[in-house]
């Protein structure tokens, strides 16, 4: 699984190389329409990563008497488990 700092660092990446291209031409649209895309996928990119980072969370949480490892469909209950909770 890449870490989190990778995948930010792809993303700036791809959005740098994008921006410099419309940069070269003089395309100030396409800058700052780069410019509001790389915001946006940032946040969405991060809310990605916390909810990957709570599901592997869920998943290492251990209640006395449980087995070391959950099994998915365990997981599984427990995340649906806290969705329900926050949607009541």
């Amino acid at each position: 699984m890449r870490s989190s700092r990778q995948l930010l660092s792809s993303l700036e990446n791809a959005y740098r190389e994008s921006f410099q291209r419309a940069e070269a031409v003089g395309d100030e649209q396409e800058m700052q329409r780069l410019e509001l895309d790389f915001q946006r996928d940032q946040v969405f990119l991060s809310v990605l990563l916390d909810i990957r980072t709570q599901l592997s969370d869920i998943g290492r949480s251990v209640h006395p008497g449980e087995p070391e490892e959950p099994s998915t469909l365990e997981t599984v209950e427990r995340l649906s488990g806290l969705l329900g909770r926050r949607f009541r």
